[in-house]
């Protein structure tokens, strides 16, 4: 990566799809299931007989439904399709975030987390200086973007610094950095991350909040029927 983006835009993007931040969507239980959706949706949009009894399936139609279909010509079956649509991008979110996030994040939620279960294992056997090796490391194989979002830096002396100040934990500290390093790694990847799983969600909600207005308000109507008997 030989440039650094400076639209705010971009870097609030940056900000939002740190893995920690992703870890929540590529680990949830529901994302993962909506693998099988794409499938399920597949079989289910290219059988005819499927598709014409789904279109005969009637809705109330309430003023909003009435104004999508009297000015956006939308299939019989638009439900179906964004929900096929917006599973299959949830499922290919999951996807990328399981092949390319770091196994530190996966596993830890934060780098506190991680440097309280691993600091003693690390000591005890005596892997401190492996460890340390690999932070250089990635130190070493910073991009400029990455290079330009860390908020901290350490000194690898005799004894570890961190941000000018002296750690009474060597291996917390190197965790923490650890995970922090790995939190920013591949920003333009993580973006694209995102806005797959934001586009999966707003594909989903879409049918499902016209669908809940739509009934609130034929609901709402027979209530007031009821009442003026």
């Amino acid at each position: 990566m030989k440039w650094i983006p400076r639209w705010s835009a971009v870097q609030w993007l940056e900000r939002q799809s740190r893995w920690g931040r992703l870890r929540s969507w590529g680990q949830s239980n529901l994302v993962k299931a909506s693998i099988l959706m794409p499938a399920c949706g597949y079989l289910l949009l290219l059988n005819d007989e499927v598709q014409q009894r789904l279109a005969k399936i009637k809705f109330d139609r309430g003023w909003l439904l009435a104004w999508l279909l009297d000015h956006i010509h939308l299939p019989p079956t638009w439900r179906i399709w964004l929900l096929f649509y917006g599973s299959f991008s949830l499922a290919a979110g999951s996807i990328l975030f399981g092949w390319r996030c770091p196994e530190e994040i996966k596993r830890y939620s934060s780098s506190f987390e991680m440097a309280n279960a691993e600091s003693r294992l690390v000591a005890s056997q005596r892997q401190t200086g492996r460890l340390r090796s690999d932070v250089q490391s990635l130190y070493a194989q910073l991009s400029r973007w990455e290079d330009s979002i860390l908020t901290f830096r350490v000194d690898f002396g005799e004894h570890v610094t961190l941000q000018g100040q002296p750690s009474s934990d060597t291996e917390s500290s190197l965790l923490i950095t650890q995970w922090e390093l790995k939190n920013i790694k591949c920003p333009l990847f993580r973006i694209c991350v995102l806005l797959i799983f934001w586009t999966g969600l707003i594909l989903v909600a879409i049918p499902a909040v016209i669908t809940f207005i739509n009934v609130s308000e034929v609901a709402f109507q027979r209530l007031l029927g009821f009442q003026s008997r």
